[in-house]
């Protein structure tokens, strides 16, 4: 329950509303009481039973007063006697149809009364569940956007999203939603009690020992409901992940004619969900009906009992039999609520420790708590006996392994190599995303651990090989990196990025949507748009991951010409493998393994004849074959 207990923590945040969520549940439970109370007058008037009261009764006799006399007893007698006598009264003056007539409507008022309590307190305990909901989606969002990469590279994406749709949703419903139990089905329980008692101590005595059975039962049932419950939330990530792979890779899918493995591999994880689901259905909805069944018994056992009270011992009239047992029969739907909100709780318990789990984790990359500003640098960059290796690499393989490397400000630094040789790990390196395990990196001679990351990131421009847009216009995927750039920088960027041409013929220029990841747009037109967005931000720092890997060949030459400008007077480190990009950088650094194997320029190291020189030879060879 720690979970719930600090979800539960959330609620300091709504006082108002809890306020006015317990009050108007309490009117529910007085007006329920009182719209049963009414039951009496009406038949004890109907059979006749109403006794003939022709003086009022006192509260206070020599001095003292009826409850300090008699107590709850003498209370009650003296509410009776004095309804006796005002119905007495009312009866000689106005005659029994009129009274009868006021009783009901009376009744009726209470039982309006006791809706209109209901309606709003369901609608302020609403207003407390929806702003849990949505604090609880901005809290893991905000996560979400905090945690470094590596966290991700060990979850699926399908399951992060269950966790903020599905998981939220359900705490919401299975925990906030049983608020209104909570408070109103124990006072409505407390409430019935004391009238019962009131009505027929005997009876209330009796009834009493049966209940526990009742708990009993429904509690057993509640505690099996958690492990179903988390294994399920589990299937529903799973199960969300699926569907978000198929439908990113759609293509290949149908391309290889492996629909038929997609939908038998998704057939194993719904069919494991929906086993899920059915264990916690059967176990949760036996709970109703078990505490009805157990209630219809105690029903039937009060009918027996009461017959002895009113037939043998005259203590129980039939008016109010028969109000005693309307009265009973309003306590069974509070004690269902009670024991369906248990098990509820049980069920959100599980959906609230994966949320959790998010909202928890460590973030491994952050600032320190003297952190620097930093905006620019004077002299440049280094890489001191730098080791990393991913946090998901089974064997601990070293990603980047005693890479040192001095670039000047204004340097291109262009990092070449076979895949998986370390070139991207440097570029995020750099920017923080992950936090290297021994050595340093360095801006101007100061590590960059020391200076506050979002400083650091904005001296960044980074176009990666995979072009990273979002389902918004072409005008503000330009705009993420400078917010508050002015149109014509916009359409200046887009000419330089070589990307204007197309912009200025979509349908609505740079105010179009281009859909989930610029489904709209071609490839190269994807890549260019990306470009154009590293070009307005103008950092000092240029991280070109294959950048231009995605354009056709006129695009090429026409956006690296622009890069060629934009890269001068900034420092720039380029992941590249065609001649055309390598070729014109100041330092040409040949990596193999998470080493540098060779550094120098394009002539330098052609004359060496090796690794850089095999991997151009490679290249030309493709090229002419390609032609």
């Amino acid at each position: 329950m720690k979970y719930t207990l600090r979800l539960f923590k959330q609620l300091g945040h709504f006082k108002k509303w809890i306020s006015l969520t317990i009050i108007f549940n309490i009117l529910t439970v007085i007006f329920t009481l009182l719209s049963t109370y009414a039951l009496v007058p009406v038949l004890s008037l109907i059979f006749g039973e109403s006794e003939k009261v022709y003086e009022k009764p006192l509260w206070v006799i020599d001095g003292v007063s009826v409850w300090e006399s008699g107590g709850v007893q003498g209370v009650k007698d003296y509410a009776s006697t004095l309804y006796d006598y005002y119905i007495t009264y009312f009866m000689g003056t106005s005659g029994l149809i009129t009274v009868l007539f006021w009783v009901c409507f009376v009744g009726f008022l209470m039982f309006a009364f006791k809706n209109i309590s209901r309606y709003f307190a369901g609608l302020f305990l609403s207003y407390i569940n929806i702003g849990i909901e949505r604090r609880l989606r901005k809290a893991i969002h905000d996560k979400i956007l905090a945690l470094s990469l590596s966290f991700f590279s060990e979850q699926r994406k399908g399951d992060i999203l269950s966790r903020i749709t599905g998981d939220v949703t359900e705490v919401q419903w299975a925990i906030f939603s049983s608020l209104s139990r909570a408070v109103q089905d124990p006072l409505m329980v407390i409430g019935i009690l004391i009238s019962l008692i009131i009505m027929s101590p005997k009876l209330t005595v009796f009834i009493i020992f049966l209940l526990p059975f009742t708990a009993f039962a429904i509690t057993r049932i509640s505690k099996s409901l958690k492990e179903p419950s988390a294994k399920a939330r589990t299937r529903y990530g799973e199960l969300l992940s699926m569907v978000e792979e198929d439908l990113s890779g759609l293509k290949v899918l149908k391309s290889y004619n492996a629909s038929r493995l997609s939908s038998k591999r998704f057939d194993g994880v719904n069919d494991g969900y929906s086993e899920q689901l059915a264990r916690i259905s059967r176990r949760r909805e036996l709970a109703s009906p078990l505490s009805e069944m157990v209630g219809s018994a105690i029903i039937i056992a009060i009918i027996g009992y009461s017959g002895v009270l009113i037939v043998r011992d005259g203590v129980l009239s039939a008016p109010v039999f028969i109000a005693y047992v309307a009265l009973f029969y309003q306590i069974l739907q509070p004690c269902k609520n009670i024991a369906l909100a248990i098990a509820d709780i049980k069920r959100g318990e599980a959906a609230a420790e994966r949320i959790y789990e998010v909202i928890d984790a460590p973030v491994t990359v952050c600032d320190k708590e003297d952190a620097l500003p930093i905006k620019a640098f004077d002299e440049g960059i280094a890489f001191e006996d730098v080791h990393f290796a991913y946090p998901d690499e089974p064997d601990g393989k070293k990603a980047v392994e005693a890479f040192s490397l001095d670039v000047k400000k204004g340097t291109m630094v262009a990092l070449v190599g076979q895949s998986g040789s370390g070139k991207s790990t440097m570029t995020n390196l750099l920017c923080r995303f992950y936090d290297i395990d021994s050595g340093r990196i360095t801006i101007d001679g100061r590590d960059i651990r020391d200076y506050r990351i979002d400083d650091l990131r904005d001296m960044c421009a980074l176009v990666t090989q995979e072009s990273v847009l979002f389902n918004d216009t072409v005008k503000n995927n330009i705009l993420i990196g400078r917010p508050d750039a002015s149109d014509a920088e916009v359409e200046r960027a887009a000419r330089i990025a070589n990307a204007y041409e197309f912009i200025e013929k979509l349908p609505e220029g740079f105010d179009t949507n281009i859909g989930d990841a610029g489904s709209r747009l071609s490839g190269g037109q994807r890549q260019r748009l990306c470009i154009a967005r590293a070009v307005l931000k103008n950092a000092p720092i240029l991280l070109l991951d294959e950048a231009t890997s995605a354009l056709d060949t006129e695009s090429e030459k026409l956006v690296q010409e622009a890069l060629e400008k934009l890269m001068d007077g900034h420092t720039s480190f380029v992941v590249a493998h065609r001649l055309s990009t390598i070729q014109k950088a100041d330092v040409i650094v040949v990596m193999n393994g998470g080493r540098i194997v060779e550094v120098g320029t394009h002539d330098s190291l052609l004359e060496k004849d090796g690794m850089y020189a095999r991997l151009i030879h490679m290249q030309s060879f493709d090229t002419v074959e390609s032609r």
